[in-house]
């Protein structure tokens, strides 16, 4: 009898690291996942910045609509996205906080982007410099939810024993 114990023991301990390397390789997967997100997202501002640099100089800001259609859609299909995925290895708040920053960034940053579509050539320098002030103060607030993922990403990280991303 002592025998089985010892190999029913065994399998248990086995099984049970077993699952703990499933779920370890679930939750990197899931933050791979959703860091690949948000890397994406902040490429595409990058992208709408480099059209804007030379937009605000020539006072020709045809060229942004089509870079902030792109980033709107995206942060459309990616909610859909990230809602839908399942949780792994306490990975709520660190899906929340990516979540919250596809709001914010739908319903705050995108709408200041989208002002400077209305602009020509006619546009003062003041007006430009105001909804400039106002994109770089939301721009701030972005960042500061950046932060809070980024510590739920590190925490994240931690609990399922897998090196932290590099951001």
């Amino acid at each position: 009898m002592r025998p089985l114990a010892y190999i029913s023991a065994l399998l248990l301990v086995t099984g049970l690291a077993s699952c703990s390397w499933n779920n370890r390789e679930e939750a990197i997967k899931l933050c791979n996942s959703l860091t690949r997100v948000n890397d994406s997202l902040n490429v595409m501002g990058k992208d709408w910045m480099d059209e804007f640099k030379p937009a605000v100089n020539t006072k020709d800001f045809t060229y942004l609509q089509p870079k902030r259609q792109h980033i709107q859609d995206y942060i459309t299909q990616q909610t859909v996205y990230v809602k839908g995925l399942k949780d792994v290895g306490g990975s709520e708040k660190l899906r929340a906080s990516l979540l919250d920053i596809l709001k914010f960034e739908n319903d705050v940053v995108l709408p200041k982007m989208k002002e400077f579509e209305s602009f020509n050539g006619d546009t003062s320098d003041s007006t430009l410099q105001k909804a400039f002030n106002e994109l770089i103060t939301t721009t701030k607030e972005d960042m500061a939810k950046h932060e809070v993922m980024f510590k739920y990403l590190d925490e994240y990280a931690e609990k399922n024993d897998f090196p932290k991303p590099i951001e």
